[in-house]
């Protein structure tokens, strides 16, 4: 789902279904889009477009016969075989999801557009889900209209996680949670390196980044299934050294030299992937160097803060001063102008006096 394809990207496509069925059956179906009537809703960070919210509108854009798909965010990379998860029984789910890296602990409240409408407050914080996975019951997701009323809370509130609010206020309740394994963030193995104080589950603690216990956490660790290239670290398409740790060393982690081993060994895209990794490698001082100059800025306005603090007060001290002192002087500057004006009248009065006794 795009809201544009350039016809070469499209061509290519094309190419490498041809390529990928020497392997495997499959198709690539291309379906465009409008993002208006998402434009009032906020973008997700760094982000110039509304595509995430498409995927809101999955249950109708895919043929009706089809009753279950897999979505997958497009930084992710797919280490294990997925049988197992066509094989899960959903029940009356409406999808299966992982939990999101955030405190469960914490309120998420979300400001509606009208002003005099109150507040929605998620009620399930604890079950907020990552919509970068979902596999979707989409019959189940058709029968109860859930995309009418996405569209509905996206016009009535203001969302400050794009479509994941949305769907996760609509559909929060009626998802099957699934462990790590299968949503598995890279901030897991960046975190500590970044100095984050809520590196932690939820039962280990309540200012906790991930809502999973540490046991799912560890089992997850041993047979990660498929890898989330989002959230404290660059992308595999970036160079590692545009984020760095506490050390300023560039944020390095597991799994992104794996990207470009198996993204080398694509058809028909891999010339252009191997042109894209060279740049990088060529571009890679030039982006820490951009990097480091960052942090140090960052490191001297900390270090400049508390001084500025403790400046701040004696320049308005000093300000009052310099203002005292101008008052004063324009005091004494009028006071002597008025003691020259009376000097001067009273000799003026004296000569005339004088000059009056004379002509007598």
């Amino acid at each position: 789902m795009s809201d544009s394809l350039s016809l070469c990207t499209q061509n290519k496509l094309q190419e490498l279904e041809k390529e990928l069925n020497a392997l495997y059956p499959c198709r690539i179906l291309i379906h465009f889009l409008s993002g208006e009537e998402f434009k009032d809703s906020p973008k997700w960070a760094n982000h110039t477009n509304h595509l995430t919210y498409f995927r809101i509108k999955l249950a109708s854009v895919l043929p009706q016969e089809i009753d279950r798909c897999l979505y997958l965010d497009i930084d992710m990379l797919v280490l294990q075989p997925l049988e197992e998860l066509f094989a899960l029984d959903l029940g009356e789910n409406i999808a299966a999801v992982v939990l999101d890296c955030s405190n469960p602990y914490q309120e998420k409240r979300l400001k509606a557009r009208d002003s005099t409408q109150a507040d929605f407050v998620f009620p399930f914080r604890k079950e907020y889900f990552n919509t970068g996975f979902m596999l979707i019951n989409l019959k189940k997701w058709r029968e109860s209209q859930v995309e009418s009323r996405a569209l509905e809370f996206m016009r009535t509130f203001i969302t400050r996680v794009g479509d994941q609010d949305i769907l996760n206020a609509v559909i929060g309740k009626e998802t099957l949670k699934l462990p790590p394994k299968w949503d598995f963030f890279i901030n897991h193995f960046n975190a500590e390196r970044l100095g984050r104080a809520d590196n932690f589950c939820a039962d280990e603690s309540k200012n906790c980044l991930y809502g999973h216990t540490s046991k799912q956490y560890q089992e997850s660790l041993r047979q990660i299934a498929i890898v989330h290239y989002t959230f404290l670290g660059a992308k595999p398409w970036e160079n590692e050294c545009k984020i760095l740790d506490t050390a300023y060393l560039p944020l390095t982690y597991p799994y992104y030299a794996t990207w470009w081993e198996i993204a080398l060994q694509t058809p028909i895209f891999n010339q252009e992937l191997k042109e894209l990794l060279n740049n990088l490698k060529e571009r890679a001082l030039q982006d820490y160097a951009k990097a480091l100059s960052g942090k140090l800025l960052q490191l001297e306005n900390k270090l400049l803060l508390p001084l500025k603090n403790k400046i701040s007060p004696l320049e308005n001290e000093l300000s009052q001063l310099q203002a005292r002192m101008q008052k004063v002087e324009e005091s004494q500057k009028n006071l002597w102008c008025k003691e020259t004006s009376a000097k001067s009248l009273k000799l003026q009065t004296r000569r005339g006096h004088c000059g009056i006794a004379k002509y007598f």
